[in-house]
């Protein structure tokens, strides 16, 4: 049994020896990845963001989660990302006041595949607004997503 007993008015705290993850979620929109998961006793984790096909390390984060609170772990780098296989990497051992008890540190994983989301353009400008053989202008690209702009000069030869 894991999990940590607190009784609030005397401010007393006794830890269990262990702790797990009991509800982990994994959602991704056109911006952003977020790792959801929900300790039962009071954690100290490691969150890395890895590439399946070597091993690569893509984002780490080192913190401590509350028992019984979702912790959540945001990856805002998504333009960055090739689709492909994933996982989330979790090192966590339980939080103890016990200075005579080093808890084990447990590994899970949680493997998913990634879509990359291409940008969208949404709308071009261009200047001169009537474009003449021998002419000079740009045309400007506004893509969606956070993708930022592209833009193109030309001028006569």
């Amino acid at each position: 049994m894991t999990g940590d007993i607190f009784i609030s008015p005397s401010g007393y705290q006794r830890f269990l020896p262990g702790a797990d993850i009991l509800d982990f979620q994994h959602v991704t929109d056109r911006l952003s990845m977020i790792f959801r998961f929900k300790p039962t006793d009071h954690t100290i984790y490691t969150a890395e963001l890895i590439r399946s096909s070597d091993n690569s390390i893509i984002y780490s984060e080192e913190s401590f989660a509350q028992s019984g609170f979702y912790r959540e772990v945001s990856f805002n780098h998504l333009r960055y990302l090739n689709s492909g296989a994933y996982k989330w990497r979790l090192n966590f051992a339980p939080l103890t006041n016990d200075e005579n008890f080093y808890p084990m540190h447990v590994d899970k994983a949680y493997p998913f595949i990634y879509t990359m989301h291409t940008p969208e353009i949404t709308n071009f400008v261009k200047e001169p607004a009537i474009i003449y053989h021998g002419g000079t202008g740009t045309v400007v690209c506004y893509a969606n997503y956070d993708f930022g702009n592209a833009s193109y000069t030309w001028g006569s030869h």
